[in-house]
Order: structure tokens, then sequence, then C-alpha cells
């Protein structure tokens, strides 16, 4: 059996920013990305198919919930490679919330 490594600053920063990084990806898909693939698939993509363009950009989104959901999950808590996955689900996240809100659906 292996020791544990004794906790550092360092383990607690990776921590919260992964938990954080987490709900950030949960709330969005939530909030934004749900609702939106259920309009477009509803509506057939709009008069024109268009709409449907943005599937792939929703699907990606919500694929980011794998490893926010895994990263819940204590033994993740301190996982740098989920870290990194989060940190750019959150930017690509942040990016289409931004451009669904501000041009698209207006």
């Amino acid at each position: 059996m292996q020791k544990q490594q004794p906790i550092t600053q360092d383990h607690i920063f990776i921590k919260i920013l992964n938990l954080t990084f987490s709900g950030f990806i949960i709330l969005s898909n939530i909030s934004v990305f749900f609702p939106y693939t259920f309009r477009i698939l509803k509506s057939g993509g709009g008069p024109f198919g268009y709409g449907v363009l943005l599937l792939p950009i929703t699907l990606i989104g919500i694929l980011y919930l794998i490893p926010a959901s895994l990263t819940l999950k204590r033994k993740n808590h301190y996982n740098t490679t989920f870290l990194w996955i989060n940190l750019t689900g959150t930017i690509g996240c942040a990016y289409w919330i931004y451009f669904f809100n501000s041009s698209l659906f207006s």
C-alpha cells in the first residue's frame, strides 16, 4: 500500500480550479447548450435549415460534460489532465455563450 502524499497549497489550488471550471461547464450546459440544442432540433434548423450548422458546436460543448462530471469524483479533484481539459472547455464554452447571446438569437 502506498503512502498518500501530503496536501500542499498547490494541491488545494488545483482542486479549487478544477471544481470551478467543471461547475462552470455544467451550469453552461444546463442553461445554454441544452436549450439551444433542443430549440434547433425542435425547429428543424429554421426555415432554411441553417441552424443545423450550429449543432456540432453545441454538441462539442455538451461533450465537455464528461470530464467535468468525472472531476466531481473525489479521486479526480487533483488531476491536472482534467484541469487542462476543463480549462479548454471553459474557454470554449465562454466564447460560444458570448457568441450565442450577443449576435445569434437577439
